[in-house]
Parts: structure tokens; sequence; C-alpha cells
């Protein structure tokens, strides 16, 4: 991948892995999504494209919502009179208590089968990986010999008081499993039947029977107020994102956002719920004799009235539609229109399209697949010249087959777009967020929304942003297909942008100076770097404050530099050297991405050496080198960089701080024999320690685990288990109060964390946190926050790699200090310091001992910012160390164990 291109996608909305981006019709593009979006994601396509009920959205562990803020829809109602209280007693040998509890995640276990009135009984699964507390429904399945199945799961509200009390084997459960009907289909419920096992002392039966009790109102509260339907979610929660809008960023909509927002306030409910299910379809065309939803009774009035207020597109076999919609449209459109809606035919339908409509050549081309069918059936329609107009026949042979066919308007589809991008700042998040909270698929951390400037200064500005992310979805989609053409054509608007100065003229509110203080001594101010040349046609108008740093970054220019990173390395790949200087010297004479600028000095310097400029290159370096944003690894290779470069004749005085740049690690070398080499992936196999195949670092694993290697437990994790430890110990700090850092219920973290802000607007408490961790105090702060927080999203949290005992006992052996300095170093330059950890982190519980192994192997060297982070870890007394995995078929090196370094 080019080097810019990872950060190109987070910025349209892609992170790791594909989904059709909702609203785009089905030549909408794949985006690829972190992980907490990838689910709300899967929810939606369960809940509307599949016109799912709430039980098969409910989690197949029983989870519920879990509401990080008041939202719309959201209300947990309190328990009514409805529950009947028993009397307390004590729950002794041979008590038993009846109460009727849903039963949710039915869909996920679609092979058993049951009647009304069958018994079933319930089992715990600690193992869960979506419930620690989450409890089966299991039954005997009529239709497969009585053999037991799975057939749902107890809610997680009801499953939190029974767990307990079925792991201490104090109660079993059984029940039997009944059916109602409501709008959304079936409905599953359990009467259960608790009984005492065993005689149980006073105070365990008073408990027992607490939690009898809780479970039981927590049943009926669910009962008594199911979730509501997805469409109502939606519709309300819609609402919400609506009014936000319109009370901090109304000065941002169009007239046409305006008209929408009234449109779509005059509609029904069920209108409106029709509406948004089709926004979040992949579409864009729709059978209306397909669309079916428990919540619109009447599916021809909604239709109607979405018409009569301009929202939709109907098109209907001889009322006249087609042809208006053709006349109406762009010639240079049509022909997009006819694949549109071909592609909502079948391949049966395709091939009646073509034996009635096409002659006998395509006739014998149609026993193929529905891919190549479709192509046949599009040549076959727009080859219809004898027809006038070409396009209204040929629209009129689909909707023959198809019936009415509707699709939003794409000025509703872009209010909307424009809604949620304000809303969530976020290109990877839309409205489905919303269900992933209501249905439990997510949650979300508690935090206060605290909204006092808006991302945009003008609407001229969002317009420009949303024209340069639509630029950087050309741009990603051209790279996707390896087309470079069409990535050249287009980073043309990036370039032209640049030559005008826009990336000259954003400014922004320094951390110290948004606090009204000065920068301690010997930080950075976080200034933009070419500040002096900031003219009056800067982006912020004078009469208008300038944003902080981390809001800055929503504007045009911001990401037009974002795409030039990329486009100066297709540049580079390409060897047009010469252009690349060009365009570095530029984008280095802005004030776009400050944090980007070591990595353009390093390019600038290597470009150089490329066209023979070798004096120039030293004098970039030597300038490079007073440049406040110049950090860590990419200030170290410029050192290094200096110091190849500036031998005698060129410079004959070395700096004072050659020594420290040239400082080699620690290094230890082992042997391996290699069995496999992938030359196009650079990727070589090694026999392990256990016979099996492996690869370089988990042989290393294996060597430090031995007693020769020092017997150490260990993981290869990189920088993923300090992530998670830091955000574990410092997640109070995250999370505290903070001005715009949080804008929306839906963040896995403060929008300034990887930025120069964060640090300056929590000082005091980030130097509080990092005393505790000094003095001793990570392991409780951990099990705390894991305790409280668990399964709840934060950036850098996978809840999945390593346990809560693992982690304690990490932490335990990394000591105070080290540990402090860590999250010192995170905390001061997140971003800058995400990368490069050592891959193995390694512990000893029985010396309480921690190490970090960087492993490489035979033709592998350190990267610069490999290299600032042994040199950080070494300075907070880390043991740190460089391991040479060697090639020990190879007759080069001795085999024998060897160090090096002090």
């Amino acid at each position: 991948m080019l080097r810019g291109h990872q950060s190109l996608q987070q910025l349209i909305g892609k992170s790791s892995r594909t989904r059709r981006a909702p609203g785009t019709g089905n030549k909408g593009k794949r985006a690829r999504l972190a992980p907490e979006d990838r689910t709300c994601h899967v929810l939606t396509d369960k809940l509307l494209n599949e016109g799912g009920s709430q039980e098969s959205v409910l989690g197949s562990d029983g989870s519920q919502p879990h509401l990080p803020l008041p939202l719309p829809c959201a209300k947990v109602p309190q328990p009514s009179s409805g529950v009947s209280p028993q009397p307390d007693k004590p729950f002794v040998n041979g008590s038993t208590m009846d109460f009727e509890c849903p039963v949710v995640g039915l869909r996920h276990h679609s092979r058993a089968t049951c009647s009304d009135g069958c018994s079933a009984w319930l089992s715990r699964h600690p193992d869960n990986l979506k419930d620690r507390n989450a409890i089966q429904v299991t039954v005997d399945d009529i239709d497969n010999e009585g053999e037991c199945c799975a057939f749902g799961h107890i809610p997680a509200q009801v499953a939190s008081e029974l767990a307990g009390i079925m792991d201490d084997g104090l109660v079993t459960i059984s029940g039997i499993i009944r059916f109602q009907a409501n709008g959304n289909g079936r409905r599953a419920t359990m009467t259960l039947h608790a009984v005492a096992r065993e005689c149980i002392a006073n105070d365990k039966a008073a408990k027992v029977h607490k939690m009898l009790r809780q479970a039981q109102t927590a049943a009926s509260l669910l009962l008594s107020h199911p979730p509501p339907p997805a469409s109502e979610c939606l519709r309300s929660n819609f609402a919400f994102v609506l009014e936000s809008v319109l009370l901090h960023d109304c000065h941002l909509l169009s007239a046409n956002d305006l008209t929408f927002s009234q449109s779509f306030k005059l509609l029904s409910h069920p209108s409106q719920c029709l509406f948004l299910r089709l926004f979040l379809r992949k579409g864009p065309w729709f059978r209306v004799n397909s669309l079916r939803y428990a919540e619109v009774s009447d599916m021809a009035a909604c239709i109607q009235e979405l018409a009569q207020q301009d929202l939709v597109t109907l098109v209907d076999k001889g009322s006249g539609t087609a042809k208006t919609l053709c006349h109406s449209m762009e010639d240079s459109k049509i022909p997009s229109l006819i694949e549109e809606l071909v592609g909502i035919l079948t391949a049966p339908e395709l091939q009646l399209m073509l034996a009635s409509v096409g002659d006998g050549n395509i006739r014998s081309k149609s026993r193929c697949g529905r891919q190549q069918l479709a192509i046949n059936a599009i040549e076959m329609l727009q080859s219809l010249e004898s027809q006038a107009p070409v396009a209204v026949p040929s629209i009129s042979h689909v909707v023959a087959l198809t019936g009415p066919c509707l699709r939003l308007q794409d000025s509703a589809r872009a209010t909307v777009a424009r809604l949620q991008r304000l809303f969530f700042l976020n290109e990877s998040q839309d409205l489905s967020s919303f269900l992933a909270v209501e249905y439990g698929a997510i949650k979300w951390p508690h935090y206060n929304v605290n909204v006092a400037h808006s991302a945009f200064t003008t609407q001229e500005h969002l317009m420009q942003y949303e024209e340069a992310i639509g630029h950087a979805q050309v741009l990603d989609d051209a790279l996707e297909i390896d087309d470079m053409d069409a990535a050249e054509a287009a980073l043309e608007p990036v370039w032209r942008s640049i030559r005008n100065g826009d990336h000259k003229r954003v400014a922004w509110t320094s951390p110290h100076e948004a606090l009204g203080e000065e920068p301690p001594a010997g930080t950075c101010p976080s200034r933009p770097p070419n500040e002096a040349n900031l003219t009056a046609q800067c982006s912020v108008h004078a009469n208008q404050p300038k944003p902080p740093l981390f809001l800055a970054r929503f504007c045009s220019a911001w990401v037009h530099v974002g795409m030039a990173t990329v486009g100066v390395s297709i540049l580079e790949k390409r060897r047009q050297y010469r252009q690349a200087v060009e365009h570095l010297r530029s984008l280095l004479g802005g004030n776009c991405c400050p944090s980007r600028r070591g990595y353009w000095w390093n390019r600038l310097a290597v470009n150089l050496e490329h066209i023979g400029r070798h004096d120039e290159a030293l004098e970039c370096c030597e300038t490079a080198l007073a440049d406040e944003w110049l950090r860590h690894g990419d200030k170290l290779g410029i050192q290094r960089r200096i110091l190849r470069l500036g031998k005698p004749p060129r410079r004959w005085r070395r700096p004072a701080w050659a020594p420290i740049a040239m400082q080699e690690p620690r290094e230890v070398q082992i042997w391996a024999t290699p069995v496999t080499i992938n030359v196009t992936m650079g990727k070589t196999r090694y026999i392990g320690l256990d016979g099996e195949y492996c690869n370089v670092e988990e042989f290393a694993l294996q060597h430090y685990a031995t007693e020769q290697g020092g017997g150490w437990r260990g993981c290869h994790s990189e920088n993923g288990v300090w992530a998670t430890i830091f955000s574990l110990v410092m997640w109070d700090v995250l999370f505290s109060d903070v001005p715009d850092v949080f804008r929306t219920p839906f963040q896995s973290a403060p929008l300034d964390l990887d930025t120069d802000a964060f640090y300056p607007s929590r000082r005091s408490a980030i130097e509080a946190r990092l005393a505790v961790l000094r003095s001793g105090g990570g392991r409780e702060l951990l099990a705390s926050t894991w305790e409280d927080n668990f399964e709840v999203a934060c950036q850098g949290i996978n809840w999945r790699w390593h346990g809560l005992d693992e982690l304690v006992e990490i932490v335990g052996c990394i000591g105070g200090p080290g540990l402090a300095e860590v999250c010192r170093l995170l905390a001061e330059d997140h971003k800058g310091w995400s990368g490069g950890m050592p891959d193995l982190l390694l512990w000893n519980p029985s010396t309480t001992r921690a190490k970090l192994a960087e492993v490489k192997g035979p033709r592998d060297r350190l990267s610069d910012q490999q290299r600032a982070w042994i040199a950080a870890l070494t300075a907070a007394g880390m043991e740190v160390e460089v391991c040479k995995v060697l090639d020990a078929t190879s007759s080069s090196t001795p085999k024998k164990r060897r160090q090096k370094g002090a």
C-alpha cells in the first residue's frame, strides 16, 4: 500500500473490513470499517435489508441496549407496580419461584424447533464472547429426534441476576416455552421455574431470594416495555440528529436542506420510517411490490406521500412517469439509469427480456451467469436505435417485468448524508449507530457531550470539504484497482489547490493559546508550522475565531494535503523524483497535517539524493532539525542522514547529538532453519522448536520460553498490548469533560487524542494519574476499569486479545516507573508514538521482570521509529533488546549465540 493511502481510507470512512456504503446504490463503493462501525452496519443489514424483527437483532447471547447518554427511543422505563412482589422469606431447600421471562436471539438458533408448551432448561455459558453472564435456553428438538438444541438466550438484564447463583450451584431453573404473536412475527417467552438445590445458610438464602426477585423485576419490565421496532428507533433518532444539527449547525445548511427538513417533518410516522429504511438499504431502485414492513400498513399511501413531498421518484409502466423521468435527465445520465434498473432484475427475468426483446444472437448468449446476462441486457437496451427516444422503451421493458419501482431523490439522499456528516464528523458512521445501541450490539463509553463550536465556519467551507471528500473517494477507488491513470486524474484538483496556496491559509488555535497560557519551557507550542506566512486570505475569517487544532482538519485543504501525500508516493513509485521534490517543498510550505512534516522532510532528502543533489539534501536535513514538528523516529532519521551525508569535506564538525543518534541497541542472535521463502511478500517460515512451521516472531517467543532463553512468558502484539493498557489505566482521563472533543454519544475516543491538544487540556489529571502509576497503583486501576467497562468500545482496547489476569500480571512485571513513562509518551503525543513499539513483550511472574524485544530476520533492519522507541524505553529503565533470527543453514555466519551491545 502506498504511503498515506491508509490515512486516506480512514478519512473517507475506511479502516479494516469492507461493506457497501448505505445510500450509494448497487454500484456503491465498499468501505473498510473499524470493528465498532462494522458491528453497526452488520446490524443494519439484518434489520433493514431483511426487514428483520427485534428478536433477530437481540444478540444470540441475549445482550440488550447499553446507552451512553439519554437518547430518543432509549428511555428505560422504571418498574411498574405490575410486578407482584413476594414476601421476603428464606429460599431454602425445595423452595420455588416462578415468573415469566422473554427469550431473545431466536434467529441465531434457527435449527431448534419446538411447539408451544414444550419443556426447556437453562445452562450457563461463561465463555460467551458477548456476555460473561450469558444463559442459554435449551430445548428437545422435536424435528431432530429429540436432540437437545440451543433455542435462544435469556436477556442480559435477567441473566446478570441469575448467573451468580447458577454458577454457585444454588438453584436449578427449568421452564415451559410459550409463543405469542406480535407485529413482527412470533415472540417467545419462558415460564421460569427456579428450585433451591440444597440446604443453604441464611445469608445465602437471602442472596438467592434477592437475585431471583431482581430477575423477576427485570423480566417483567422487558415484557411490559419490549424494545421498539427498528424503524421506530431510526425515525425518532433521525429526528434527534436533525434537531441537533439545526441547533448547532443550521448556518451550514442550504435552502434545499432546510426544505427537506420541513418536508420530512410533515410526513406521517409510517412514511418517515419507510424513507429511512430505504435510505439505509443498498438500492438505489426498489420494487414497490417487494416493500413490506410491519410499521407501514398502507404502503401505497406512504409512497404517494413521499412522492408529494418530492422525496422519491416513481416509475410505472403506462403512467408516463418513465418518459417524464428521461426527459428530466441529461442524456449522459440515461445509460447509468438503464444500468441501475437492470440491476434489480433477477436472472430469469433477464433471460425473459432477452428472449422477448432481443434477437437470436443475444438469446444464445443468455445461457450464462446473471452478471453476463445483465451486461447483455444493457447492451441490448442501449442498441434499440429504431425507437425514439431510446431510453423510454428501454425503461418500459424493465418496468414491465419488475412492476412499479421507486428510488429516493438524489437531493434527499445528499441532505441526509450531510446531516449525518455534521452530526457524526466521521465518514464511517451513520444512523445504524443508533440501532447498534438500541439493540445492545455495541456499548459506548459514558461521557458528557459538549459542543461549543461548529466544525465548519461557513456553508462554503462545508461544501468544499464535501467536494474534497468526493475527490478522496475517487482516488481511493482508483488505487484499489491499481489504475494509476485514474489516480493521476483524481489528483488534478489536489495539485491545483496546492498551487493556489489553499493549504497555506489554514490556521488554528494552539492548545496553550486556547488555555490562555504560555507553553512550558522545552515543550512544543504546537503552532501552525508556517504561522508567519498566514495572509489576509486566511480560510478563517478575521471576525471568526480560529478553530482548535483537532477541528482544523475539517477543511478541504487538509483533505487535499492528505491526498497529495499519496500523490507523492505515486510519483516516487514512477521514479519521477523531480516532481516529487517540487510537491514536497509545497507541502512543507503549508500549515495542514503538521504530524506528517517529519515524513515529508525525510522523503524530500531521499528524493534529492535520488537526483544527485547531495549537498542540497544535507541542507534540507539541517533545516528540518529546526522544525518543531519533527519528532521521534522522523527526527532520528534526519539526524542519522546528516551524519551520513555530512562527512568531510562537506562538514568538518560533528554534532553534539551524534553519539546518541548513532547508538546501537543491545542485540541477541539466534539461529533457525527456514523452510519456505516467499520472495514476493518477503516472508520466511521457520521450523519451530516444537517441530511446527512458524514465523520469525513465533520462533523468537519459543526461544525466550526455553530455559536458555530465560523462561519468559510473552506475546507478539507490538503496540496492541500497550494501547490496551494505556486506555485502561487512563480511562477517566480519556473520557473527561473537555469542550468539543465529544460531540456525539458514539465515540470511542476524544477527537483530540491524536493531536497535540490532548495533553495540555488535561495536564493536571494526566500528571495525577501518572503519579498513581509510578507508585504502583496500575494493577488496581486496570482491574477496576476492566470490571466497570468490559466490552465498552474504546480506541486501542481489544477485549479478546488478553484476559484481565494476564494484563494485571504484565503490569505488575513492568513496574510503576516504566509503565508511567510509556503512558506519559502516549499522552504527550499519542499519534507520534502509536507505531514502532518492539514486537514482543516478555514477562516473568516469578521474578516480576519484564523485557521487550524487537525481532528481525536475516535481512531486516530497524526503522527509525523503532530505534526511537528503543531509546525511549531504555531511558525509562526498561530492558530492551533486538533479537536477530539468522539462517542456521547459511555458511556465512558461525552457528553460535552471540550478543552485541552493552
